[in-house]
């Protein structure tokens, strides 16, 4: 009996020591890099002890862990920097750590770009391009007389998205891709003159029926 009840607290001073060094190791604040060196490992050496906290079950350490993550987030959601509308929902390993107005409707914040630039390189494929449309009403191609359009060119919206001119470009500091407008001019131009047309009595209107269900009769 003596032996038996010398062996229970042996192996629970074991383990409140393993569960202290743990506590303590997750808790100290890793200021400053920690370099370890370590010999060349002897064939049939164990490199790490027996009663070394590395050894500590993880379910023990999983709950500190969760813990300091969330003081974190919260400390980031209380700075005064953290707009009041922000929203944030965090989860680690399916536990809930953080709820933060979840339900509030917000504008996609710039990282969906990279998600939505994804969708479309694996859809479209890395060759694809964009094609912006020059129309006329088809009453007004088939009256052209002695090379002359009389009527509006329509320049259909959602073809090229960065579809711009270096004037407007130039406002920006930081340097932004973009499609010069004169040169979807000039292709207009010079597929009009191939058709025959050399002059327009009319004007270029912007259309955006592609977005709204609208009917074109052109």
């Amino acid at each position: 009996m003596m032996f038996r009840r010398n062996l229970v607290l042996i192996l629970l001073g074991v383990l409140v020591a393993a569960t202290a060094g743990t506590f303590w190791q997750a808790q100290r604040s890793d200021t400053e890099p920690a370099w370890i060196t370590e010999p060349e490992s002897q064939s049939g050496s164990v490199r790490t002890p027996l009663l070394s906290v590395r050894r500590t079950p993880r379910w023990l350490t999983i709950p500190i862990q969760d813990t300091r993550l969330q003081s974190a987030l919260n400390a980031t959601l209380t700075n005064t920097e953290t707009p009041a509308e922000s929203c944030l929902v965090a989860y680690r390993n399916d536990n809930l750590l953080v709820a933060h107005q979840p339900d509030r409707p917000l504008t996609p914040a710039s990282l969906q770009k990279i998600l939505t630039a994804a969708v479309i390189l694996d859809s479209a494929g890395a060759d694809a391009t964009f094609n912006t449309k020059m129309v006329v009403f088809a009453s007004d191609w088939e009256s052209v007389t002695d090379g002359v359009l009389i009527g509006d060119i329509y320049l259909v919206g959602g073809g090229d998205p960065v579809l711009s001119t270096p004037e407007y470009m130039s406002r920006y500091v930081d340097q932004i891709a973009y499609t010069d407008i004169a040169a979807l001019a000039d292709s207009v131009a010079t597929a009009l003159l191939e058709q025959g047309v050399n002059f327009i009595e009319g004007s270029i209107i912007a259309d955006e029926s592609r977005y709204p269900d609208a009917e074109r009769d052109y």
